[in-house]
């Protein structure tokens, strides 16, 4: 064949292998079955070169094809690949065979995936992360990979091989072997079509935007992504909303596609701070749960959840001074170890995540408390310094001083960042992140309030919706992103009760209860304002038959929830 022909049909072959990276999203790798087979050369046709692993001559394929028989969705594609790229140099469709089928009419077989051959198993044992390997072993040729990039680059050496040979036949060396690494950092993170912003999240972390995409384009660009290494962990969708977790040996990388506004957000950032799908604890269960509000000086918010294996969630903590959670903790529980499964921090205003500081400082190095991780998600400390409605609101201070708090006092203290769409499971409690600040990047934070986590607790049959202090941009995007899968039993009323443009939400959650984090006082004014707080506060209570103040002495509600009926009654008493 003429050079020139021949780099035709191996620029055509590379083309081929990272189209089908792009669009393999679309395609389908057929099961076989244990009776197919590919048809053996039944006469040769002409010399063969025995000195070569003889793949293909004049119109013949001389070996076997086999894969596993329950096959990974990146070995279909892999698989795929494979057969596009033989067929690119011989014209003939290739057929795979799975790995309990019969070869041994077949002078040769190629083995391609972790099958059940030994030579399968002993390449895989071998496999270093992002890794790919080929070679002649014998009479087989044995190809495996640890990822889709790995298994589609290891293809692309292959076809440089094949490039080599004569028309009309594909033979490989008999010592030939081949190993390739992928590409895994984050500075070679696959680019998209759409403009790709790129956004500093803070501590390592980074967000890449797209608009105007649909869930097709989401699903080709995770295959783009694992092409950069990084394997998929788990996929979820509900809404419409699609949500993905991807991860290599040092990063990961969380990727959402929200329905109602045709985006794409991907979180990359180190290993250790993703938030794990499974903290469950192998503890007996003590049968008892409940949601318990943290007495406050003032409006403050924080809540303790008694998980029914013992363990407990704090969220938020309130404002600092009084040793006030772990107050209530043993108030809660006079003696025994203590262990906090996750202290969630929904935001850095002081009414927060104070406690959360002078927690550690008193009590890191307690012996009979435990914290087993902290979970928040905020960004780049910059983006918190903004002109709020109290005038300058320097929150960018507020994550700083968090941060080198942990340091000081529990430098080795687990800092996890969540991320929307996430589902934490800490055994038979099930905690759902349902917003979070980067659901407003790439626009700017003008409120801080808006970068609240939201978070739902299901246990003990009941849930229960913290939406810390949501407001004015946080909440039409809440709503507009899961709509009626809001509905819960118990509701946090937003920001203390003080805020507007979270009526849509409070139709949408529909709670049965109400919990304000302020004091009864300002309760009453915020229910009667002729401000929209009064409004507002009227679409939650059309729904609620019970109201919890915190207060100065707070409140515990025991699980599965009994109604009481209380509204009425409390509202008489708040004038």
């Amino acid at each position: 064949m003429k050079r020139s022909v021949m780099v035709k049909i191996l620029a055509m072959t590379l083309a081929l292998v990272m189209a089908l990276s792009l669009v393999g999203c679309n395609s389908k790798v057929e099961e076989t079955t244990a009776t197919e087979a590919t048809q053996p050369a039944t006469e040769k046709q002409g010399p063969l070169d025995n000195t070569k692993f003889n793949m293909y001559y004049k119109q013949e394929y001389l070996c076997a094809f086999v894969c596993p028989e329950q096959m990974t969705e990146i070995e279909k594609l892999v698989v795929k690949v494979f057969g596009e790229t033989l067929k690119g140099y011989t014209g003939v469709d290739v057929t795979f065979v799975n790995d309990s089928a019969d070869v041994s009419k077949y002078e040769s077989v190629i083995l391609l995936g972790n099958t059940k051959y030994q030579e399968s198993k002993d390449a895989y044992a071998q496999l270093a992360v992002n890794y790919a390997s080929a070679a002649v072993k014998n009479d087989k040729l044995v190809i495996a990979f640890s990822s889709l990039s790995s298994g589609l680059g290891i293809i692309k050496m292959l076809s440089l091989k094949f490039s080599n040979n004569n028309f009309g036949e594909v033979r490989l060396a008999l010592n030939y072997s081949d190993t390739y690494n992928s590409i895994s950092s984050d500075d070679n993170f696959p680019s998209f079509k759409h403009a790709d912003k790129k956004i500093d999240c803070g501590e390592d972390t980074y967000m890449r935007y797209f608009s105007d995409v649909d869930p097709i384009e989401f699903d080709c660009y995770s295959l783009e992504i694992m092409a950069a290494g990084f394997e998929k962990l788990s996929e979820r969708a509900e809404n419409g909303n699609r949500f993905i977790t991807f991860a290599n040996k040092n990063n990961y990388a969380y990727a959402y596609y929200t329905a109602y506004s045709n985006e794409i957000r991907i979180i990359t950032g180190p290993i250790d701070a993703l938030a794990l799908e499974d903290y469950s604890a192998d503890l007996a269960t003590s049968n008892e749960a409940y949601i318990a509000s943290i007495p406050q000086p003032k409006d403050g918010q924080g809540y303790i959840l008694k998980l029914p294996d013992g363990r407990y969630l704090i969220h938020d903590g309130g404002y600092e001074g009084d040793d006030r959670v772990y107050k209530a903790l043993r108030n809660l529980q006079p003696e025994g170890k203590i262990t906090i499964a996750a202290w969630f921090i929904s935001h850095p205003h002081g009414d927060h995540y104070t406690a959360f500081i002078d927690f550690i400082r008193d009590h890191g190095k307690d012996s009979s408390i435990v914290i087993e991780r902290v979970i928040h998600n905020y960004i780049h400390y910059e983006a918190y310094n903004i002109d709020g409605s109290a005038g300058v609101d320097t929150s960018g201070d507020s994550v700083k001083k968090l941060y080198a708090a942990i340091e000081e006092y529990m430098p080795s203290l687990s800092v996890v960042k969540a991320h929307t769409g996430q589902v934490i499971d800490f055994g038979n409690a099930i905690v759902e992140v349902l917003f979070t600040v980067e659901d407003i990047l790439p626009d700017a934070l003008t409120n801080v309030n808006d970068s609240s986590m939201v978070i739902r607790v299901t246990m003990a049959g009941n849930s229960i919706m913290l939406l810390a202090d949501t407001c004015y941009a946080s909440g039409p995007k809440l709503n507009k992103m899961w709509g009626e899968y809001l509905k819960s039993d118990i509701l946090q009323i937003a920001h203390h009760g003080m805020w507007p443009s979270v009526a849509e939400i409070y139709h949408s959650i529909q709670g049965d209860v109400l919990l304000f984090s302020a004091m009864r006082s300002n309760v009453a004014y915020y229910i009667k304002s002729e401000r929209d707080w009064g409004d507002v506060m009227a679409v939650a209570l059309e729904y609620a038959e019970d109201i919890y103040i915190s207060d100065a002495d707070g409140e515990v509600i025991k699980l599965p929830y009994t109604v009481k009926n209380n509204k009425s009654e409390l509202l008489a008493f708040l004038g």
